[in-house]
């Protein structure tokens, strides 16, 4: 599921595309990044929720390559995750609305 982005054409400046799997809140997290430009990027995050079905949410996100500290949010909802990367791993804290007391997550790639 694509997001449509008008991203830039630039080089990424720490490549984050690709499948990253792992856990948020000790729920499956699987997260795709299929596009690219400089440091914004693109993809999807599939969240298993507490029934066992699954969430697609659509999202759009910056890296810094100086810190490693990658964001990313929902497209179209108020699902928000901050964070660093560290090679191969990422982690941090996210909400799935405003308000909410923020949840850690990880994946590795």
């Amino acid at each position: 599921m694509p997001v449509a982005t008008d991203l830039p054409a630039s080089a990424p400046s720490l490549d984050v595309r690709g499948l990253w799997l792992g856990t948020a809140d000790g729920r499956s997290l699987k997260i795709t990044i299929d596009q690219q430009g400089g440091d914004a990027f693109a993809g999807v995050a599939e969240l298993q929720l507490e029934d066992g079905t699954w969430a697609a949410l659509p999202l759009k996100g910056t890296v810094d390559e100086g810190s490693k500290a990658i964001t990313f949010s929902q497209v179209g909802g108020e699902g928000a995750f901050s964070g660093s990367v560290s090679g191969m791993r990422a982690s941090g804290t996210f909400v799935m609305n405003t308000g909410h007391v923020p949840k850690k997550w990880s994946v590795v790639r």
